[in-house]
């Protein structure tokens, strides 16, 4: 039998921030597609499985993905959210030597 595990979380960095809006992905990621096929087959293994945004600014108050830039990706969230993958994105504050969470945002897709 396949071990699956309990929990799977895929971690995005968020650097483009318009109008207080943190926008994922900056360009094209054909990664970032595979990632989230990758949570969703988990997903429907049985494991619980999670994409966390994090926007590496504290002034971004929402989080969408930058259909703009990677419609596919786009697509790809849609699904992968319909599938039961969770999604959540989270501004914060980043130094030379720290990064620290501020606060959840809301995910608008």
């Amino acid at each position: 039998m396949e071990d699956i595990p309990d929990l799977a979380v895929e971690v995005k960095g968020v650097t483009l921030v318009k109008d207080s809006i943190a926008l994922f992905p900056d360009a094209e990621t054909i990664r970032g597609r595979k990632h989230l096929r990758e949570l969703l087959m988990l997903k429907e293994k049985g494991c619980r499985a999670a994409v966390f945004f994090v926007a590496q600014r504290g002034d971004a108050t929402s989080f969408s993905p930058n259909s703009a830039n990677d419609p596919r990706f786009s697509v790809a969230l849609s699904e992968a959210k319909e599938g039961g993958v969770e999604i959540y994105a989270f501004s914060s504050n980043v130094t030379l030597t720290e990064i620290w969470i501020l606060r959840e945002i809301p995910v608008n897709l």
